[in-house]
């Protein structure tokens, strides 16, 4: 604090005389209390336990859980109790239980989650019988598959395939999935008239038709006094049946095959023809469809039919020998102008009358 001595000031009057000012002097503090003050002013920093315990607890935390994923991994995964033990099976005809084992990956001894329903799936529908596939798992050791087959219900055989006379199997859609032999031809109509080329260069379409082919077999064969059917060509919108048994044919459109075989039926009941007789029958007559037109079969020729081929396969043969026999005459006309004095008088007489008869006249009558 600083302490003024004197008069006050008054006002108007200059101050005069010496001002004296007094300050309050510091006490002295020795060296040594002072490094003590400043050792009791220095302040130790507290750790944050609570955050470093958290921390800790979680890496622990981490690092537990890592290894119980990675135990419960090998657990899971190489362990024997998930092992794949069972694999059931639906019915299937033409496929064993070891064919499809070997399709889906299924014949080894694996690990059940290593197994992969849809990919199993693709590997069984890649078969050409099997239409449709579904796999699942029933933990802890079993696989259950179920399948469903294509149904073949002709055979195909295309009208250009030229040496190579292969057959195929069509579904009821009309889809062709599969080469036919013997065994799965027996019993089944084969549709023909359809080109490779067609097939292959729009496949959809050709499946379209051939199935409208197969619901008209289907429309016949639902009725059994109907005779059997072992082909059917098709050739644009006219499909023609042969029977199994005569060989007969029957003229369908396909737009309109439905109210054609109903004429047909009624044609069935009244015929009094053997349908063996019959060669032809055309159902598919647009300005009268209830009139059918039957072409017969043949009938055997009588004797004198039986000899007219014969007669022309002569008359066909004397032609052919024609020239041969003018080329003769002309040489026996040489040799008889050569050697006159031979041949006896008539001859002579002959030549020059030629209305004599045959009997004097030998050596011309070979000349004709």
């Amino acid at each position: 604090m600083k302490l003024f001595t004197g008069k006050s000031r008054k006002p108007g009057k200059k101050i005069t005389g010496v001002r004296r000012v007094v300050t309050a002097s510091s006490p002295q503090i020795s060296p040594e209390k002072s490094m003590e003050k400043k050792k009791k002013n220095i302040k130790i920093p507290k750790l944050p336990w609570r955050k470093i315990n958290g921390a800790l607890g979680g890496i622990l935390f981490i690092v537990l859980l890592f290894g119980g994923i990675f135990k419960g991994y090998q657990y899971l995964y190489h362990g024997e109790h998930f092992n794949l033990k069972t694999v059931k099976i639906g019915p299937a005809k033409h496929l064993s239980r070891k064919e499809i084992l070997l399709l889906g990956g299924l014949d080894k001894k694996i690990n059940i989650f290593s197994i992969k329903p849809g990919k199993v799936k693709k590997r069984l529908e890649r078969h050409p019988w099997i239409k449709k596939a579904s796999v699942s798992r029933v933990l802890p050791d079993t696989v259950i598959v179920e399948i469903v087959e294509e149904e073949a219900i002709c055979g195909i055989l295309f009208s250009d395939d030229g040496d190579e006379n292969d057959f195929y199997l069509a579904s009821e859609e009309g889809k062709i999935f599969k080469k036919a032999d013997l065994k799965t031809l027996r019993g089944k109509y084969i549709i023909s008239g359809f080109s490779r080329k067609n097939f292959s260069s729009n496949p959809g379409l050709v499946q379209r038709r051939i199935g409208n082919v197969i619901k008209l077999m289907k429309q016949y064969e639902s009725l059994n006094s109907r005779p059997a059917v072992s082909e059917v060509f098709v050739q644009g919108d006219t499909a023609s049946l042969y029977l199994r048994k005569h060989g007969t044919s029957i003229q369908l459109d396909i737009s309109n095959y439905e109210s054609e075989l109903l004429v047909f039926d009624q044609f069935l009941a009244n015929i009094e023809i053997a349908l063996k007789d019959i060669r032809k029958i055309y159902l598919d007559n647009r300005e009268n469809p209830n009139r059918v037109i039957i072409i017969p079969v043949k009938k055997p020729m009588d004797n004198q039919e039986k000899n007219e081929p014969e007669a022309e396969k002569l008359f066909a043969k004397t032609k052919k020998l024609q020239p041969q026999m003018k080329k003769q005459s002309l040489v026996i006309r040489k040799v008889t102008a050569g050697n006159k004095k031979k041949f006896p008088k008539n001859t002579r007489r002959a030549r020059k009358n030629p209305s004599q008869s045959k009997t004097r006249n030998k050596y011309l009558t070979s000349n004709r």
